[in-house]
C-alpha cells in the first residue's frame, strides 16, 4: 500500500506533537526541581506545562491506538495479544526501574524495612511514587484497547458515539469517586476514580480523551490537505469555546467540575482545556512550513516524540539524582531555563546512544521504546555514570547561591516530590479528656493540619494514608471531614482502654513517610454526678426556686433531678396559689431537662387520703403534728403500695410525666418494700445509704458502705447485692445531704468516690438538698458544686459528668 504525501507530514505531525507533550513535561519536572519558587513567570510556565502535557500525550495515544487498529486490523490474535503484552510490560518494566532509582535517593540506606514496603507499595499501585502516579493509565490503554478492538472500531466512526460514551466514563467516575470501599477495592477503584488523595489520575476521567484522539485520527484518514485543514479548524475552534465557556459558568456558578483548576480529580474544563493545547499546537505543527531552517527542529521534536519512554525514565533519574546529591535551587530564571536547557540535552544525549536507532514500538502509544543492541545499552550506562558522578562532584564543591532544597511546594505541581524538609504535618486534639461509655461518651477527635514548616502555610494536600497511633495501637481511618490542607479523625473512645495515651499521626504519601508531633489524650469511664432535691411536701420560699435556677446556670446547665411529694398539691397548709406556682415551676425545670421522680413522707392527710389508717408511732422529731416524721417502715407492703400508687394518680393530675424513681423519706424503707416498687413502675430506687452512728437515722435499715455504687439488692436483703440480679437498680444516696452535712464534709464524702484521675469502672454520687430548708443548706451547694465543676469533662479536667438519677439507671443497666 502506497502512504500518500499528506498521510506521511500527518504521521510525522504527530510525532512532533509527542516530542512538544516530552519536553513540556520535562521543562515542568525540571522547573519543580531546580527553581526556588521566586520567579513568577516559570511558575507560568510550569502551571501551563502541568495543564496542557498529559492530555496532549492521552490524545496522541488515541491516535496511535487508532492507527494500530488499521494497521494490525487482520494480524492473528495472538499476536495482537503478545504485542499489547509486550508493551505494557515494557512500560511496567521502566516505570518500576524509575521508581526504584527514585526510592534509593529519597529513603535513607539504613531503613530497609521502610525501602521495600516503598516498593511493595509501588509495584502493586497502591500508593504510585510522584511523577509516574499517571503510569497506570498508559499500562492500562493498550489492554484497553486489545480488549474493545471492535467497540473502539465502531465507536471512532462518530463524534456522537465517542462524546455519549466519554460522557458515560466521566460520569461513572463521578459517582465512584466520593465512594469508600475497604482494602483491595480501594486501590482498584482510586485507579479508575481517585480518591481522597492528591496525586491520582483515574482512568474513568482521562480515558475519554484516548477515545477523542482515536475519533480524530479515523476522521482525518483518507483526507486530503484542505479537508483535513477545515476539520481542523472546526474541531479546534469548538473545543476552545466549549473550554472559554466551562470557565466563564465556573466562574459565574463556582461549579468546580468546569473550574480548570480543579484536578483531583480532572474537571471537564481541565480536560478541555488540554484538547484544546493538542489541536492548536497540532495545527501550528501540521501549518509548519518544512524548510532547511525548521527541518532540523521538526525532526529534532519528531525523534523525541518516538523515543519518549527513554526520555522519560532518563530524565527523571537524572533529577532524583540531582535531589539526592546536589540539593540546590536557583532563584535566576535564565539560569534555572540553562539548566532545564541541560537537563533535556543531557536526557537525549544518553537515550540516544546506540549503533542504530530503531523505534519498532512507536505506533503502541504516546510512550515509545525500542530494544538495543547489548553496545547500546553499556553506552548508556557509562554515560549515566559519566552523570551522576559530575553531579557529585558539584554537591562537593557547593554553590555559592545554593538554597536546599524543599523551600517550596508549588501547589500547581505536576506531581508533589515527597521528601521535602520544609512540609511537616501538625495533629492536634480537640480535648484532653474523653468520656468512654454513656449518653455522655465523647470520641477522640483528632485535627491534621499539613503545611510549610517555615511559612506555617496551609498545603492542600490529602497524604495517601494516615495512620493515627494511640499507644501501642496504630488504626488506619477514613477521614470524618476534608476542609482543605486539614483533615479531622474521630476514634469512639469505647475503642481505646481507659487510660493516659501518646497519640500520633503518620502520614505516606507515596515514597515519603511524615510524623506529626505527639499530642495526649485521657480516656476514662465517668463518675455520674446528680444533684436531688427533695420537696418535703409544703411550701418551699421563692428564693430557693431562684437559687436553682442560678446553680443550673452557674455550673453548665446541669440537669437536676426533683423528687416530689405530691402532697404539696393536696395539702391546706399551702395555699392554691403557692400549690400552682411549685407546680408550674417544677414542670418548667422538666421541659428543661431535670428529671422529676417521687419523694414521700407519710404525711397523715397524705396516707388517709390513700385509704390507710396512719401510724403515729416511731417520730423522729420533725413536724410530728402532721405525719411528717413518721417511718415509711411503720407500714406493711400492701399500705405502702397503696400509699405510693394514690401518690401516682396524685402526680399525673398535676400534669407531672410518670416517674421511675423513688426516695423514702428519711431512707426508711423495707426490703419487702423496695422490692414491691417495681411492680408499681418504678425502675430505680434512691433511698439506700450508709448507716448513721447516732441520731434519729441510726434506725434505717440501710448499712451500705460510704461511696456504695449501684445494684440490684437481693428480695429478702436490701443490704446485699443479688446474685442473679434483680427487679430493681438500687442507686444510693452516697453523697448524703445538705441537711446533716457540711460542705467539707461532703467534698470529702465525694472524695471517696472520686478524688480525680482515670476511672477504669464508672462511679456515680448522689447529694441530696432540699428547698424547704434553704435557709439552711443551700449556701452549701455552690461549694461542693464548685470543686466539682473543677473535675469535670465540661472543663476537660476529669471524668466529672452532672446527669439525672434517671441517666445513671440508663448507663448502669447496659452494664
Amino acid at each position: 500500500m502506497t502512504t500518500s504525501p499528506h498521510t506521511t507530514h500527518r504521521e510525522t505531525t504527530i510525532d512532533a506533537l509527542r516530542g512538544l507533550a516530552v519536553i513540556g513535561m520535562i521543562v515542568a519536572h525540571a522547573i519543580f526541581f531546580l527553581h526556588d519558587g521566586t520567579s513568577g513567570i516559570l511558575q507560568g510556565l510550569e502551571r501551563l506545562a502541568n495543564i496542557t502535557v498529559l492530555t496532549i500525550f492521552l490524545f496522541v495515544s488515541g491516535v496511535s491506538a487508532s492507527k494500530l487498529l488499521d494497521t494490525y486490523a487482520h494480524t492473528p490474535l495472538i499476536n495482537r495479544l503478545r504485542r499489547t503484552i509486550a508493551y505494557a510490560g515494557i512500560v511496567y518494566l521502566a516505570y518500576i526501574i524509575t521508581a526504584v532509582v527514585g526510592i534509593f535517593t529519597s529513603t535513607p540506606l539504613n531503613h530497609p524495612q521502610e525501602i521495600i514496603n516503598r516498593i511493595y507499595l509501588t509495584a502493586t499501585f497502591i500508593s504510585p511514587p510522584n511523577f509516574m502516579e499517571y503510569m497506570p493509565l498508559f499500562m492500562f490503554l493498550p489492554v484497553f484497547t486489545f480488549l474493545f478492538q471492535r467497540v473502539l472500531r465502531r465507536l471512532r466512526t462518530s463524534l456522537v458515539y465517542t462524546l455519549i460514551v466519554s460522557a458515560g466514563l466521566y460520569a461513572s467516575g463521578v459517582l465512584l469517586y466520593p465512594l469508600g470501599f475497604g482494602y483491595p477495592l480501594t486501590t482498584i477503584k482510586e485507579l479508575f476514580a481517585g480518591g481522597q488523595t492528591l496525586l491520582r489520575f483515574p482512568i474513568l476521567f482521562y480515558t475519554p480523551v484516548f477515545l477523542f484522539g482515536l475519533w480524530w485520527e479515523h476522521r482525518m484518514q483518507n483526507q486530503n490537505d484542505r479537508s483535513i485543514q477545515r476539520i481542523h479548524i472546526g474541531f479546534m475552534t469548538t473545543v476552545i469555546i466549549l473550554t472559554i465557556g466551562s470557565i466563564i459558568l465556573s466562574q459565574i456558578f463556582s461549579i468546580p467540575m468546569l473550574s480548570p483548576d480543579t484536578r483531583w480529580p480532572p474537571s471537564v474544563a481541565f480536560l478541555l482545556s488540554g484538547i484544546s493545547a493538542a489541536t492548536i499546537c497540532a495545527f501550528f505543527l501540521a501549518a509548519l512550513p518544512v524548510n532547511s531552517s525548521t527541518k532540523g527542529i521538526y525532526r529534532f521534536m519528531a525523534y523525541v516524540g518516538r523515543d519518549s519512554l527513554d526520555l522519560w525514565a532518563t530524565h527523571l533519574i537524572l533529577l532524583f539524582a540531582y535531589h539526592a546529591l546536589v540539593k540546590t535551587q536557583f532563584g535566576d530564571s535564565i539560569e534555572v531555563l540553562l539548566l532545564t536547557s541541560l537537563v533535556i540535552i543531557a536526557s537525549t544525549f544518553i537515550s540516544s546512544i546506540s549503533l542504530t536507532n530503531r523505534i519498532s514500538f512507536s505506533r503502541f502509544g504516546p510512550l515509545a521504546f525500542a530494544p538495543r543492541e547489548a553496545k547500546r545499552f553499556r553506552k548508556r550506562y557509562i554515560a549515566l555514570v559519566a552523570v551522576l558522578s559530575l553531579l557529585l562532584l558539584i554537591s562537593l564543591a557547593g554553590h555559592p547561591a545554593a538554597t536546599p532544597y524543599g523551600t517550596k511546594l508549588p501547589e500547581a505541581a505536576l506531581s508533589m516530590y515527597d521528601q521535602l524538609e520544609n512540609v511537616g504535618i501538625t495533629l492536634t486534639s480537640k480535648r484532653l479528656w474523653h468520656i468512654r461509655t454513656g449518653p455522655k461518651a465523647t470520641p477522640v477527635q483528632l485535627t491534621v493540619r499539613i503545611a510549610n514548616t517555615v511559612t506555617n502555610k496551609p498545603l492542600n494536600i490529602n497524604p495517601n494514608s494516615i495512620t493515627i497511633t494511640v499507644g501501642n495501637t496504630s488504626m488506619s481511618l477514613r477521614p470524618k471531614k476534608v476542609s482543605g490542607a486539614t483533615l479531622l479523625y474521630e476514634i469512639p473512645a469505647s475503642a481505646v482502654p481507659a487510660g493516659r495515651y501518646s497519640v500520633s499521626a503518620l502520614a505516606s504519601t507515596g515514597f515519603t513517610r511524615i510524623r506529626s508531633n505527639t499530642v495526649d489524650v485521657i480516656l476514662s469511664e465517668p463518675v455520674n454526678v446528680a444533684w436531688t432535691f427533695d420537696w418535703e411536701g409544703w411550701d418551699a420560699p421563692d428564693n430557693a426556686l431562684l437559687s436553682i435556677d442560678s446553680f443550673a446556670e452557674t455550673f453548665g446547665d446541669i440537669p437536676f433531678t426533683h423528687f416530689v411529694n405530691p402532697r404539696t398539691f393536696m395539702s391546706e397548709d399551702v395555699p392554691q396559689n403557692r400549690r400552682d406556682s411549685i407546680r408550674q415551676y417544677l414542670l418548667q425545670r422538666a421541659s428543661l431537662g431535670d428529671e422529676i421522680a417521687l419523694h414521700l413522707h407519710m404525711h397523715y392527710d397524705l396516707v388517709e387520703a390513700a385509704g390507710v389508717t396512719p401510724r403515729k408511732t416511731r417520730h423522729w422529731g420533725l413536724r410530728s403534728a402532721e405525719g411528717y416524721d413518721v417511718p415509711t417502715s411503720e407500714y406493711t407492703t400492701d399500705e405502702f403500695k397503696k400509699i405510693v400508687t394514690y401518690a401516682q394518680s396524685l402526680m399525673r393530675q398535676q400534669g407531672f410525666p410518670p416517674v421511675s424513681g423513688f426516695r423514702a423519706g428519711g431512707w426508711f424503707l423495707t426490703s419487702p418494700q423496695l422490692t414491691s416498687l417495681a411492680g408499681l413502675g418504678f425502675s430505680y430506687d434512691s433511698s439506700g445509704r450508709d448507716k448513721p452512728e447516732t441520731g434519729a437515722f441510726a434506725a434505717i435499715p440501710w448499712r451500705l458502705t460510704a461511696g456504695a455504687q449501684p445494684y440490684y439488692p437481693e428480695s429478702d436483703n436490701q443490704n446485699v447485692p443479688a446474685s442473679a440480679g434483680g427487679s430493681i437498680l438500687e442507686i444510693p444516696n452516697n453523697g448524703t445531704t445538705t441537711y446533716e452535712g457540711t460542705a467539707t464534709q461532703l467534698q470529702n464524702r465525694a472524695r471517696v468516690v472520686y478524688a480525680g484521675g482515670i476511672l477504669t469502672s464508672p462511679g456515680i454520687l448522689v447529694f441530696v438538698s432540699h428547698p424547704q430548708f434553704a435557709p439552711r443548706e443551700f449556701r452549701k451547694i455552690p461549694e461542693v458544686l464548685s470543686v466539682l465543676h473543677e473535675q469535670s469533662h465540661v472543663k476537660d479536667a476529669g471524668a466529672v459528668i452532672f446527669s439525672s438519677v434517671n441517666t445513671i439507671y440508663t448507663v448502669w443497666k447496659s452494664f
